[in-house]
């Protein structure tokens, strides 16, 4: 089958199962809003939700995929990366609450700007944030740093989690690909976010890898070309403009940012004090409270 027919057959598809999930989702809410749940009720109903959730997270991967794999042409713009992590980090506050996981981002001065194609950025950036909450630690903490290194940005994504088996690591990016300790211990996943994020930062002409120990965590980064130097104050102007028009603004941390959380944990500290004897320096420096 062409390439183009599959992926319209897969959106239809897509569309077909997200029509009843998102109905029986509003039900749902519906049965919660009036339906006046003892504890064991609301258990049921959220289990249902997380299943949901799930679900229309699954049938979008395996669209994403077919599309990546298609090599169908990236839509490239400029794409501002620490705009992209907030936004990875904003969505995934629900489930790192859950978890008392707690963000710290690091942002090297004019680290962010690439070109690149901003929604399947976003997607492998999400993953990879995702991740770092599904398979950490209570109370753990998650480190995302963007710095420059020579003509590339790098972006790293560090949890406090339990590491990845040596036996599993070889397999880590293969499609649906699940380890037997995720399976054990319940943790849903399709097996196929590590796999996009790879195709994605691959079809922008860069390098991810891992480093990964027992009962201490583990950390992807990847790299892709920056945007020269003498251009970027050109894109990072039309990536404002962009925002104005979205009504978004670069620097702005959603509601879910608890502001009085300390400046910044000892970590993230010496990785800035690390830049700043480079002369670098750290333009941004969050912390983020589930």
């Amino acid at each position: 089958m062409h390439d183009q027919s599959l992926l319209d057959m897969l959106s239809q598809i897509v569309h077909d199962l997200k029509s009843p999930l998102s109905t029986v989702k509003t039900l749902i809410d519906g049965i919660e809003e009036f339906g006046d749940l003892n504890e064991k009720q609301q258990h049921f109903a959220d289990r249902a939700k997380t299943k949901l959730v799930f679900m229309t997270q699954m049938v979008s991967m395996i669209l994403e995929m077919a599309w990546l794999e298609s090599d169908q042409p990236l839509e490239f713009r400029s794409v501002d990366l620490g705009a992209l992590v907030r936004s990875s980090i904003d969505m995934q506050q629900e489930m790192a609450a859950a978890k008392h996981v707690l963000f710290h981002l690091a942002v090297e001065k004019q680290a962010g700007l690439i070109e690149g194609d901003e929604h399947r950025l976003q997607q492998a950036v999400s993953n990879l944030v995702s991740n770092a909450v599904k398979y950490n630690v209570e109370n753990g903490h998650v480190y995302i740093r963007i710095s420059l290194e020579g003509d590339r940005v790098k972006v790293s994504v560090e949890d406090t989690g339990k590491g990845i088996p040596e036996e599993d690591q070889p397999h880590i990016f293969d499609k649906f690909f699940r380890s037997k300790a995720s399976v054990r211990a319940r943790i849903e996943g399709t097996g196929l976010g590590l796999a996009i994020v790879k195709s994605v930062i691959e079809r922008h002409h860069g390098d991810i890898w891992f480093t990964s120990e027992p009962e201490k965590g583990t950390t992807f980064t990847f790299t892709v070309p920056r945007i020269p130097p003498e251009l970027s104050d050109t894109a990072e102007a039309i990536v404002a403009q962009e925002r104005a028009a979205r009504g978004t603004a670069g620097d702005e941390i959603s509601d879910a940012v608890d502001d009085s959380i300390q400046e910044s944990l000892d970590k993230s500290d010496e990785a800035a004090d690390s830049h700043a004897e480079a002369g670098k320096g750290i333009e941004r420096r969050h912390d983020y409270s589930g």
